[in-house]
């Protein structure tokens, strides 16, 4: 879909005309640095502004309010791209021309009031702030009884303990707890004024506005900066001092294997060879299912996934404790597999007619497409023809190149010893 360059306040949006999906999306998007302090900021920050607001005080009132927007959706997601922390404040609403009722404009002023208006005051309101620290406390001590999770922590303080990928570790209640309750109310007070005046970066709609409902945007969300996208992620991974680790847990019965794969000598412009690669691993060739389960019975489940910046592979693999080194060895007959030429030949024409069809039907799925429009004007990802055009000239030799291209460095166990 066509999207367009929309003049607002000191700014311009992306915008998508469509009457083509049931819902409309707006979207604000902030961006500063990704730091533990940041992050966990940022999350104490959102889960106030959804609990309580200058003009509706109660988690309750606020919630009615939607409901009276035709269940108007509001989210606040903080979420990272190498070492840059992005705020997304995003709504959903239903489209008015379904529902015969010009209520558009209302809820797009409340919007607002819901991002530049929280219930600060010359102070927050201490009994809400307490409830939605005491609730995110015990949130954050029940994912770290999940014995998966644990793994996780432990993998990432293996893996990488000094990169991006650790800042947001948390490994006790307590820690937690300390860290939240160090944030005075100056400090998310300050958050939300920085946010605002500092970190502003795009804009986004898309569906059913008329220029009514562009102009109410307009009106409503002004910001003071407009800062300029910093697509500088720095999101490389040296895999320094990476180590082979077996941690034991007598909470999990399963156990789960994560063997690192780097790219050596890697280069961008073949990053959808190796996404080829993971198709084949994963659903369109299923061939770590086929030959880890349905072949050699080693596992329960097993996935590949490829990380396009820091260029490395993760297999994981949930098994039985007994099954740790026949499942290395099986991992690298898939690899060797991945080398067959005559195989080869066959699933490529598969995984062109994957993505084919994948962008066929993409602009059925609203969020896919709104998805699309913010990874595009950031640069997250590429354009849709560069993708269909790298793929189209897929051949056997450019998946023999990359497999050989593969170096492991490191195997992680997470043993269940229930």
């Amino acid at each position: 879909m066509k999207v367009k360059k929309y003049p607002m306040d000191g700014y311009k949006a992306n915008l998508i005309i469509t009457n083509r999906y049931t819902s409309m999306f707006m979207t604000f998007l902030f961006e500063m640095k990704y730091t533990k302090k940041n992050i966990y900021l940022c999350d104490l920050l959102a889960e106030y502004m959804l609990n309580t607001n200058k003009f509706y005080k109660t988690g309750k009132t606020i919630y009615n309010r939607c409901n009276t927007y035709y269940n108007m959706n509001i989210s606040i997601d903080n979420y990272h791209i190498g070492t840059q922390l992005f705020v997304e404040v995003s709504y959903t609403f239903l489209d008015p021309e379904l529902v015969k009722d010009d209520y558009l404009n209302k809820a797009i002023k409340f919007a607002s009031q819901m991002l530049f208006y929280p219930n600060f005051g010359e102070k927050l309101d201490s009994k809400v702030l307490k409830k939605i620290k005491n609730q995110m406390i015990e949130s954050k001590a029940n994912w770290l009884s999940n014995p998966i999770n644990r793994g996780r922590i432990e993998f990432i303080k293996n893996f990488a303990p000094n990169s991006f990928l650790s800042e947001d570790l948390i490994e006790s209640k307590e820690e937690y707890s300390e860290l939240l309750n160090s944030f005075t109310e100056e400090d998310v007070m300050n958050m939300h004024k920085n946010i605002l005046n500092r970190h502003f970066v795009g804009a986004y709609l898309a569906g059913n506005f008329n220029k009514e409902h562009l102009m109410t945007v307009k009106k409503y969300f002004k910001f003071n900066h407009v800062a300029k996208l910093n697509t500088n992620y720095n999101d490389f991974m040296p895999f320094d001092n990476v180590k082979d680790l077996t941690i034991s847990s007598d909470s999990l019965s399963e156990s789960s294997l994560i063997v690192i794969y780097k790219v050596v000598d890697y280069s961008p412009s073949k990053e959808f060879t190796y996404l080829s690669i993971e198709k084949i691993l994963n659903y369109v060739g299923m061939l770590l299912h086929r030959v880890l389960r349905d072949e050699m019975h080693l596992v329960y489940s097993a996935s590949a996934y490829f990380n396009i910046r820091a260029a490395y592979f993760r297999i994981n693999a949930s098994i039985s404790k007994e099954n740790m080194s026949q499942t290395l060895m099986g991992i690298e007959k898939v690899w060797d597999l991945l080398k067959d030429e005559k195989y080869l030949e066959e699933i490529i024409p598969k995984i062109k007619k994957d993505v084919q069809l994948d962008f066929y039907t993409e602009d059925e799925n609203h969020n896919r497409v709104f998805s699309r429009m913010i990874s595009e004007d950031c640069k997250w990802q590429p354009k849709i023809k560069k993708v269909m055009d790298s793929y189209a000239n897929l051949t056997v030799q450019d998946i023999v190149e990359a497999v050989n291209s593969l170096k492991k460095i490191c195997v992680y166990f997470y043993r269940g010893d229930k």
